[in-house]
């Protein structure tokens, strides 16, 4: 009994999975499902709807990321200076209208500048989350935190794919971006739940 009066108590752990934590989670898993649907159904959508050789799928898929590099920086400045909440809502918002408008049945070029928009939207709202992650995770458990919000995305990009092949069948495109609409509309509500997480 001696030894033990010794021994240092284990200080207590600060909580991690508040409500707030559990909405962007699930956030986010569902902003990054409607990106693994993206990468499974885009190619066949410019292949097999819009008669795309190799070089327009190439196009089509990556106008995205030339946006997405450019905002990913803007969207951090914006973060410190307007709060993570905007971000995540705006990009949401523009997501969930370049989902709609592939619905819609674009061609090649309109495409591409629906995908450039979407890859800034993608950025911002991945920026806000993240930020809005690291805000509200206690400074013992931040990293811990990181690694949960992470594995939403790779959650989300393992079902995406997975879900865009059930629900495209044989062509049933129009049916795979609404549903990716659905989701980022799902995203955009439980983000509609929580206040700003900046600290002030």
């Amino acid at each position: 009994a001696r030894c033990c009066e010794n021994r240092p108590v284990e200080a207590e752990r600060s909580p991690l999975l508040t409500a707030t934590f559990v909405r962007i989670w699930i956030a986010t898993l569902g902003a990054f499902a409607t990106f693994g649907m993206l990468v499974l159904a885009l190619p066949l959508y410019a292949k097999d709807v819009l008669g795309r050789g190799s070089v327009g799928v190439g196009v089509a898929m990556g106008a995205a990321s030339l946006t997405a590099i450019v905002f990913s920086p803007l969207s951090g400045r914006f973060a410190d200076r307007r709060g993570r909440r905007p971000l995540l809502l705006v990009g949401a918002a523009v997501m969930l209208a370049c989902y709609v408008a592939l619905a819609l049945t674009p061609g090649l070029a309109a495409v591409v500048a629906i995908r450039l928009l979407a890859g800034a939207a993608e950025a911002t709202f991945v920026v806000g989350a993240y930020t809005a992650i690291a805000d509200i995770a206690p400074e013992d458990r931040r990293g811990e935190a990181m690694s949960l919000v992470t594995l939403a995305s790779y959650i989300g990009l393992t079902i995406g794919p997975v879900l865009a092949d059930l629900v495209l069948g044989g062509d049933r495109f129009t049916a795979v971006w609404l549903v990716t609409a659905g989701l980022v509309l799902a995203s955009a509500a439980m983000i509609a739940t929580f206040r700003e997480t900046q600290p002030q």
